[in-house]
C-alpha cells in the first residue's frame, strides 16, 4: 500500500502524482503494478468489501494477461475488452484514445479476415471496409491489417466505379507498400485502372 498526500508545495516529492494517476479529487484510490501503471481505478465504496471487489477485478485481469501471453486466443480477446474498460475509466487523452482506437481496428480486421470462408463473405467484408473508407473512419495501422483492409476496399470501390474512394485508398496503399518490389505489378495495374475510371 502506498499513501500519497498532495500538498501543492513546490519541490515536494511526487508533487504531480495525483494528476499523473488521473485523479481529479481526493481521496483517489488506484490499484497499480510494480512499475506504477494503473491496473484499476477504485470506484466502489471505500470499505474493505469495496476494495476487495476491485482487488478481485485486478486479480482476474492479471490472470487474463498471463493466459494471453501464453498464446490463448480467447484470453487475448478478453484481455483487450478488459483493457478497454480500464481505458475508459482512466480518462485518456485524445492522442491515447486515437491510438487505442487504432489498436482495436487492427485486431478487428485481422479477426474478420482470418474468419473468411467463401467469396460471399469476402465481398460483404469488402463492402464494409469500402464504406468505412468512404465515410472517413480510421483504418488499421499495422502492415498485417492494412493490406487486406485496403485491398478489399479498393476492389469494392472499383466495382462501384467510385473514383474518389478508389483514388484515396490507392494512395494510402501505395504510400505504405509502394516500395515493395513484389507489389510493383499490382500498383501498375491499379494505376491503369484508376485512369480508366477517370476517363469513364
Amino acid at each position: 500500500m502506498f499513501c500519497h498526500i498532495t500538498t501543492m508545495i513546490q519541490g515536494d516529492k511526487y508533487a504531480t502524482l495525483l494528476e499523473e494517476k488521473k485523479g481529479e479529487g481526493w481521496p483517489h484510490f488506484v490499484f497499480m503494478d510494480a512499475e506504477g501503471s494503473i491496473l484499476a481505478i477504485h470506484e466502489d465504496e471505500p470499505s474493505a468489501a469495496g476494495f476487495g471487489r476491485t482487488g478481485e477485478k485486478v486479480k482476474a485481469f492479471s490472470a487474463l494477461k498471463e493466459k494471453a501471453a501464453k498464446g490463448d486466443k480467447a484470453a487475448q480477446v478478453d484481455l483487450l475488452l478488459a483493457q478497454l474498460e480500464m481505458f475508459k475509466e482512466a480518462k485518456p487523452t485524445k492522442e491515447q484514445e486515437a491510438k487505442f482506437a487504432s489498436l482495436l481496428v487492427n485486431t478487428s480486421v485481422m479477426q474478420e479476415v482470418e474468419a473468411l470462408e467463401n467469396k460471399d463473405q469476402e465481398k460483404a467484408l469488402a463492402k464494409k471496409y469500402y464504406e468505412r473508407c468512404k465515410e472517413g473512419k480510421p483504418g488499421p495501422t499495422s502492415d498485417q491489417a492494412m493490406q487486406p483492409y485496403y485491398v478489399l476496399a479498393l476492389t469494392y470501390a472499383e466495382e462501384q466505379k467510385d473514383v474518389a474512394t478508389f483514388e484515396a485508398v490507392f494512395a494510402t496503399l501505395k504510400g505504405k507498400f509502394g516500395h515493395v518490389e513484389a507489389a510493383k505489378g499490382f500498383f501498375e495495374e491499379k494505376a491503369k485502372k484508376l485512369e480508366e475510371l477517370k476517363k469513364k
